[in-house]
C-alpha cells in the first residue's frame, strides 16, 4: 500500500512528496564556518556543545582573565585544516554576544574580522575601518541599535555628573576630555581621538532616533565616524569636531589620522569605552595565514603594540598550524625574515589553544544533531518515524558510518561532513529513481543484510579540474551571498579595492593568448604631489600590437578628497613627469554610499569628465554586489594559500593549491566576466546579455508577497530550513511530484524565494545564512544590541551647536 501524507497539528500535510523535497536539500553542505552573522542568533548549523568543550573553556578562561585584570592578552588558535577552528571562534563570538544573567548588555564588545586585505603600510588603517564597520553593522541597522550605541551610552554616562551640573559648552567639552584623560585607561590617548569619540557618542547614544537629529548633527556624526575610520575629512569638519588641523593636507584642505600611533590610540579609546560599560573589548581575527608574509608582518607588529599598550582588550587570532609555522621560519615563503617576529608571537600567542580532530562518539553527535534538525517534521510520520527510532543516523545509516569511519580514532569534522554530504546525495538519487515505498523497503533491507554500505549508483566520472571548478564555483557563490547579506563584513575602501584589483590583475599579466594586459603600476596616494591615478594599466591590442593605456581612479570618500581626486583625473594631461603620459582611457570607480557625498565642485568635475565620452572616460559604480564578487575571486585563492581549500576525489581528500585556483579562474572565464576587471583584459566590449528565455509551464508564477508569506509560514513551525527545500516543498503543492518539474522552473522559483528571503533578512524578520549556492533561514530572536538601557543623563550637543 502506498504511503499517504500525515496531517500535522498545524494543518500541514507531510508525506512522501514533502520527504522527497527535504531529501533534495543536503543538510551537510555547510562544512565550514567562516564568518558569523551580526544577528545574535543560532548558527546556520546546529552546535554540539560537548565538541571542543575544553578549547571553548580555554577561550572563556582568557575572556574572564581580561575582564578581571587591567591588562590585555593575545590568544592564538591553531590546528589542522578542517578541524573546526572557525566554527569554534564562531561559537565563541555568539557566546560573547549573549547577555550575562541579570544583565541587559552582551558579555563583551566584540568584533569578528576575516580577510583583512590591504597593502602592508595601510593594513592598520583598514583594520580600524573594518572594526568601525562592524560596530555600526555596516550602516544597515539603526544607529541606536548598534554596538556603537552601547559604547556611546557608556561614555556619556561616565561624564554624567558633570553634564547634570552644567550646560556644556566648548569649554566644558575640553574639561570632559581632560577628565577622561586623567583616568588610567584613557591616559596617553590623543586629544583628537577623545574629541572625535565624544562627538560620535553625542550623536549616536540612546535614546536619540534619526528623526530627532538635525541635518548638521548627522553631518557631524558622519564626519566623526569618517575620521575615526581612518578616512580624510574637510578642514571645516575637523574644526567643528575639535580635531587639530596642524598636520592637514593644505593642498586638498583635508585632515586624516597622522600615523599608526593615532590608530592605536583610537583602538585603545574603544577598549576604554567598553570598560566603562563593564565589557571587555574582544577582537577576533580568523585565518591570519591567508595574508601574504609582508601583510602578516605588518599585522603582527601592530597587534603586538595594541596588546602591550591597551587595557581591557582580548585579541584572538587563528590559522592553520602548518602555515603559521612556515611563516615563523626565517627565510620561508620567499622572505628573509620571519613574517611573525618572535617578540610579536610571544604576545599574540601568550595563551595558546590547539584545536584537535574529534572522536567517533563526537562525530556521531554532529551527524545526529543535523539529522534531527532536518527530519524533525517527519518524526510522527510512519514509516519514517520507525526508522528514526531504529537508527539515529537515518537515512545515512549506522552501517555506513561504521564502514566509513569505524577504524579511525580521530576524525576531521570537515572530512566527516563531506562524506555525509556524498552519502546523502547518493540516497537522494536512489529515492528519486525507486520511489518512496520501494526506497524505504530497500533501505531497511540493506541495514539488516550485512554491515556494509548500501549499494549506490556509481558517481559519474569527473576530472580533478572539474571537481576543483565546481568547488570554487560554490565557494564564490557562498562568499558573495554572505557579503551581500551582512554589510558589516565588507568595509568599502579605496585602498582595499585597489589591493584586490592589483592582486587579481597579477594573475592575468603577460598572457597574450588570453588577455591584452601587459603590465600595470600601483601608485602610493599618500605621497605629495598625489598622482592622478591609483593604477595605470598597459595593454597590447591585436593585430598590430598597439599599446593601449588606462588610468584608474578610485573614490570611496566624499568632500574635498573626492573633489581633488576628480580634479586630478580631469586634468591628468597637464600632470608633470614621464610617469603621467595621457592614457587612452580614464576609468573612475566610485562608491555610492552615504560617506561619498559630492559637493558642487566635484559634481562639476564629474560632468566635465562625462563630456569626454567613451572610450576616453568611463564611470563605473562600485556596488556592494560587485565589490563582494571581486573580493570572492581573491578570497578563494587565499584559502588555498593557507591549505584550507579541499575537494574529495575517489574517496580521498585533495588539497587545492593556490595556482590551481588561479587556473580554474582562467578556465572558467571568471576574470573576463567580472565588470571591474574586463576593461583591462580586453579591448572587446562586454558581450550582450541575452534576456532569460521564457519558461513554458503549467505552474503559476508565484508573486513576491506570496513567496514572503510562504517563507514566514513555514518558519512558524520549523526551526530552520534551506530555501531550496522550501522551493521543492512549494512546487510539490502545485503538481503530482517535484520530479516532474523542469530545471528551469525550479531555478525560477528558487530565485524568487531567495529574493524574498533576502528581503526579509534585511527587514530583520528572519536571519538568512549563505550555504554554497543556497540560503539557510532561521528565526531572529531578540537582540541584546537593542538599546534598552536607561538613557544617558545628558548630552553635550547644545554647548557645541
Amino acid at each position: 500500500m502506498a504511503s499517504r501524507p500525515t496531517t500535522q497539528s498545524n494543518g500541514q500535510a507531510v508525506g512522501p512528496d514533502q520527504f522527497l523535497a527535504a531529501m533534495r536539500t543536503n543538510p551537510f553542505l555547510a562544512s565550514r564556518a567562516d564568518e558569523p552573522s551580526d544577528f545574535e542568533t543560532s548558527m546556520p548549523i546546529p552546535d554540539v556543545e560537548s565538541i571542543h568543550e575544553y578549547e571553548f573553556f580555554q577561550l572563556q578562561n582568557a575572556f574572564h582573565h581580561v575582564k578581571t585584570q587591567p591588562k590585555s592578552m593575545g590568544v592564538m588558535v591553531t590546528g589542522g585544516a578542517g578541524v573546526g577552528k572557525s566554527h569554534l571562534l564562531n561559537r565563541f563570538y555568539h557566546w560573547l554576544k549573549q547577555r550575562e544573567p541579570h544583565s541587559k548588555s552582551p558579555r563583551a564588545c566584540s568584533v569578528y574580522l576575516h580577510n583583512i586585505l590591504s597593502a602592508p603600510e595601510y593594513l592598520p588603517r583598514y583594520m580600524l575601518k573594518c572594526i568601525f564597520n562592524r560596530l555600526t553593522e555596516g550602516n544597515a541597522t539603526p544607529w541606536n541599535h548598534t554596538p556603537l550605541a552601547r559604547l556611546s551610552n557608556a561614555l556619556l554616562h561616565s561624564i554624567g555628573e558633570q553634564a547634570k551640573r552644567q550646560n556644556l559648552t566648548k569649554v566644558h567639552v575640553a574639561q570632559a576630555v581632560s577628565m577622561l584623560q586623567s583616568r588610567a585607561d584613557w591616559r596617553g590617548l590623543e586629544s583628537d581621538v577623545v574629541h572625535a569619540l565624544l562627538m560620535l557618542a553625542n550623536f549616536t547614544a540612546v535614546p536619540k532616533s534619526e528623526s530627532e537629529l538635525q541635518p548638521d548633527q548627522k553631518e557631524k556624526r558622519r564626519a566623526a565616524l569618517t575620521w575615526l575610520s581612518g578616512d580624510p575629512i574637510d578642514l571645516t569638519q575637523a574644526n567643528h569636531l575639535g580635531i587639530s588641523t596642524t598636520n592637514a593636507d593644505q593642498d586638498e584642505q583635508t585632515v586624516s589620522m597622522r600615523d599608526d600611533a593615532v590608530i592605536e590610540s583610537t583602538l585603545r579609546g574603544l577598549a576604554a569605552m567598553a570598560a566603562l560599560g563593564g565589557q571587555p573589548f574582544v577582537i577576533i581575527i580568523d585565518q591570519i595565514d591567508n595574508l601574504s608574509s609582508a601583510q602578516l608582518l605588518a599585522l603582527s607588529r601592530f597587534l603586538h603594540v595594541i596588546i602591550d599598550h591597551a587595557s581591557n582588550t582580548l585579541v584572538i587570532s587563528s590559522g592553520v598550524t602548518q602555515s603559521l609555522e612556515a611563516f615563523r621560519s626565517s627565510g620561508s615563503l620567499g622572505v628573509t625574515q620571519e613574517a611573525i617576529p618572535q617578540a610579536a608571537w610571544d604576545r599574540l600567542a601568550s595563551y595558546s589553544v590547539q584545536v584537535r580532530p574529534i572522536r567517533q562518539e563526537e562525530a556521531l553527535q554532529i551527524l545526529e544533531s543535523r539529522l534531527k534538525l532536518k527530519l524533525d517534521l517527519f518524526r510522527m510520520v510512519p514509516p519514517i518515524a520507525q526508522l528514526i527510532r531504529r537508527d539515529s543516523l537515518f537515512p545515512l545509516g549506522r552501517t555506513w558510518f561504521d564502514a566509513t569511519f569505524g577504524t579511525l580514532a580521530e576524525i576531521r569534522p570537515r572530512a566527516l561532513l563531506n562524506a555525509a554530504r556524498e552519502r546523502w546525495d547518493q540516497l537522494c538519487l536512489q529515492l528519486i529513481k525507486q520511489g518512496f515505498d520501494s526506497w524505504i523497503r530497500s533501505w531497511s533491507q540493506a541495514q539488516t543484510d550485512a554491515p556494509v554500505q548500501p549499494s549506490c549508483p556509481a558517481k559519474p566520472s569527473c576530472s580533478i579540474e572539474e571537481l576543483i571548478d565546481q568547488e570554487i564555483d560554490l565557494r564564490i557563490q557562498e562568499r558573495i551571498r554572505q557579503l551581500t547579506l551582512e554589510p558589516s563584513e565588507l568595509a568599502i575602501d579605496a585602498q582595499n579595492f585597489q589591493e584586490i584589483l592589483a592582486n587579481l590583475l597579477t594573475h592575468c599579466r603577460n598572457q597574450p593568448d588570453r588577455y591584452t594586459l601587459v603590465d600595470f603600476t600601483v601608485y602610493d596616494g599618500s605621497k605629495s604631489p598625489k598622482p592622478p591615478f591609483q593604477l595605470t594599466v598597459e595593454e597590447r591590442r591585436a593585430p598590430n600590437q598597439d599599446t593601449v593605456t588606462s588610468g584608474v581612479t578610485i573614490v570611496t570618500a566624499g568632500g574635498n578628497a573626492a573633489s581633488h581626486a576628480l580634479h586630478r583625473l580631469l586634468h591628468c594631461r597637464n600632470s608633470p613627469g614621464p610617469r603621467y603620459h595621457p592614457p587612452n582611457h580614464r576609468y573612475l570607480f566610485i562608491a555610492k554610499t552615504e560617506n561619498v557625498l559630492l559637493g558642487s565642485t566635484a559634481i562639476q568635475h564629474l560632468n566635465d569628465l562625462n563630456k569626454l565620452g567613451k572610450p576616453h572616460f568611463e564611470q563605473i559604480e562600485i556596488t556592494r554586489e560587485g565589490y563582494a564578487s571581486l573580493s570572492a575571486l581573491l578570497d578563494v585563492v587565499r584559502q588555498a594559500r593557507s591549505n584550507d581549500l579541499e575537494v574529495e576525489d575517489a574517496g580521498k581528500i585533495y588539497r587545492i593549491r593556490e595556482e590551481e585556483v588561479i587556473a580554474s579562474h582562467h578556465r572558467r572565464g571568471r576574470y573576463l566576466a567580472h565588470p571591474y576587471l574586463r576593461p583591462f583584459l580586453t579591448e572587446e566590449p562586454s558581450p550582450a546579455v541575452d534576456s532569460a528565455p521564457s519558461v513554458t509551464t503549467n505552474f503559476p508564477v508565484i508573486g513576491r508577497e506570496e513567496a514572503r508569506h510562504f517563507l514566514l509560514d513555514r518558519l512558524s513551525y520549523m526551526i530552520g530550513y534551506q530555501v531550496k527545500e522550501l522551493t521543492y516543498s512549494y512546487l510539490a503543492t502545485l503538481g503530482d511530484t517535484t520530479t516532474s518539474v523542469s530545471a528551469d522552473v525550479e531555478a525560477a522559483y528558487h530565485k524568487r524565494f531567495q529574493e524574498a528571503a533576502q528581503e526579509l533578512h534585511r527587514e530583520g524578520r528572519l536571519v538568512a545564512h549563505a550555504i554554497n549556492d543556497d540560503l539557510f533561514v532561521t528565526h531572529k530572536p531578540p537582540q541584546a544590541n537593542e538599546a534598552d538601557e536607561s538613557p544617558p543623563p545628558n548630552s553635550i550637543e547644545d554647548g557645541l551647536a
